[in-house]
């Protein structure tokens, strides 16, 4: 195929220090891709990483008026990313992050039967530019984080999952369902809410956090108007965060350490717990 003015100006930054094909629609890494401290790279086209790109020091920007994908063999890893692509950037592969990831006009879309495609938070990396229509729909995941804000999501609406631990996770992974846990549509299982523990009277059925971690930790969340919060709850104040035991087969109560807000929208911080206990949490 005849190669564009943008994938020319791609092929002579990029000759030097790797081995690429073009297609009408991608770029494929076979070799050593490396962006060098103060670099730059534009994704116009989709990428199918098949080779090293894990050692980066520059900012590599994907941009699109349509819809830009992720693919291949090996995960890359980002020094910093910028997203601008108006119908999302899309992974079919997981990807790192080791400083910044600015979503400007996108979502980082991941698929949600897949724990390990995700959108990885390594070490003191961090992001900008969150919102409603800039978030990661699906998976995030942090690693060697204790404390951290996922920016997750589901349509056109950023429903973050705050983690504080207690020690340091070498890995923790969460999602956010906009579904009825009693019969998901992107998530295995069936977590009926008439399961539960002597102590609680009621459970949420519009939506529900995955979250996977391994150490003692309290999350906090978030409500708002859809979470109907007023259908099973008669005072606020009475709200928890409630989790199906893996074991025990019913929902827990997690506890409510903290709370602020109204029917309409408010946040709630739970007890201490360990994530990989529970299947999944949400509100009671």
């Amino acid at each position: 195929n005849k190669l564009n003015s943008m994938e020319r100006k791609l092929l002579s930054i990029l000759v030097l220090i790797g081995y690429f094909g073009f297609s009408q629609n991608t770029i494929q890494n076979f070799g050593n891709l490396k962006i060098f401290n103060g670099g730059q790279i534009g994704f116009h086209i989709d990428l199918v990483n098949d080779g090293s790109f894990d050692q980066n020091a520059g900012l590599a920007g994907f941009y699109s008026s349509d819809s830009r994908t992720i693919s291949g063999v090996f995960r890359p890893i980002f020094h910093d990313i910028e997203v601008l692509a108006t119908n999302d950037l899309i992974l079919d592969i997981g990807i790192g992050i080791t400083n910044n990831a600015n979503f400007i006009l996108s979502d980082i879309y991941t698929p949600r039967n897949s724990l390990d495609i995700n959108v990885d938070f390594i070490n003191n990396a961090f992001y900008t530019g969150e919102g409603n229509l800039t978030k990661v729909n699906g998976y995030s995941a942090i690693t060697n984080k204790s404390n951290f804000i996922f920016p997750i999501g589901y349509g056109d609406k950023i429903r973050p999952l705050e983690l504080n631990s207690e020690n340091i996770n070498q890995t923790a992974k969460s999602a956010y369902f906009f579904e009825d846990p009693n019969a998901p549509n992107s998530f295995n299982g069936n977590y009926n809410t008439e399961n539960r523990a002597d102590i609680l009277t009621a459970v949420g059925n519009i939506e529900f956090w995955d979250l996977d971690g391994s150490e003692l930790s309290k999350v906090k969340l978030t409500w708002d108007t859809d979470s109907q919060t007023n259908t099973f709850v008669d005072e606020i104040e009475n709200i928890r965060v409630v989790g199906w035991n893996k074991i025990e087969n019913l929902w827990e109560n997690l506890g409510n350490t903290a709370m602020s807000g109204d029917f309409s929208s408010g946040s709630l911080t739970s007890d201490t717990f360990i994530p990989d206990d529970y299947s999944i949490i949400t509100f009671g």
